[in-house]
């Protein structure tokens, strides 16, 4: 650190400034040391240096461990939507920077009747559930996988697959982990999920996009009671739906609906 503080001053000679700020951070991963450090020079044929530090640690703690709660779910601990739409937008980044081309999987699910649960046994049994399932997911969860609550009861994963196989074995892998009813107080509650996914490839798709197909497969695989995978038929279907509702509201107000 010395030689890194009299590197300084000779550069600011050479250099003929008079002040130089710098900021320093310790490679200890423990406990990191976040410094301001201000060189100033003094003098004329002898000149002098006076070096000033400011601790920025708590500082500098502070907003890490703000954008850590902003970015995760403090029930589960798994990213919240926020965060999960960050780190898969980076591991697709990361994918494009190694220049070979790989496809993903975003797999959702949602669990059924929680409303339902919470209103019977009340929202601190629903927290409970909700952390019971968080844990078995974590036993289910691989590696190169990423797990989100996006919010409430649903839930969704990010994971890379070869050759557009293996979306449909995740989905089967997160069903599987509710075989067993969850345990509450007295209760014994059987979990069932709508699950639903959507392919991307790293060379072409946002993975928002993709993200997206796959809550409008979702839509589908609860009314369907089976795994959907996203398939341009269903962004036709909600695209016609939506654009139906629009048509009949206008209808409505303009008075052009008769029996």
């Amino acid at each position: 650190d010395t030689c890194c503080f009299n590197d300084l001053i000779l550069e600011m000679i050479a250099q003929d400034r008079q002040e130089h700020f710098y900021r320093w951070r310790s490679n200890d991963k423990v406990q990191p040391l976040d410094l301001e450090i201000s060189v100033s020079r003094f003098g004329g044929d002898e000149p002098y240096a006076l070096v000033s530090m400011v601790d920025r640690t708590a500082e500098v703690q502070g907003k890490v461990n703000l954008r850590r709660e902003m970015m995760n779910d403090s029930l589960t601990g798994f990213a919240n939507r926020i965060g999960f739409e960050e780190r898969i937008g980076e591991a697709v980044d990361n994918f494009r920077k190694s220049e070979v081309e790989r496809e993903f999987a975003l797999v959702v699910f949602d669990l059924a009747r929680f409303s339902r649960i919470n209103e019977s046994v009340g929202v601190l049994a629903g927290d409970e559930l909700i952390i019971t399932v968080a844990k078995r997911l974590m036993s289910r969860l691989r590696n190169s996988e990423i797990i989100g609550r996006l919010g409430g009861n649903e839930f969704a994963l990010f994971a890379p697959v070869e050759n557009g196989r293996g979306a449909g074995s995740i989905a089967e892998r997160i069903v599987r982990a509710f075989d067993d009813p969850c345990k509450l107080s007295n209760l014994e509650i059987k979990i069932d999920c709508a699950v639903a996914a959507a392919l991307g490839n790293s060379a072409d798709d946002d993975p928002m996009d993709v993200l997206r197909h796959a809550q409008i497969a979702l839509k589908r695989a609860k009314q369907t009671k089976k795994f959907e995978l996203f398939s341009s038929d269903n962004l036709d279907r909600a695209l016609h739906r939506f654009s139906l509702e629009t048509d009949l509201r206008r209808a409505l107000e303009r008075d052009e609906l008769e029996l």
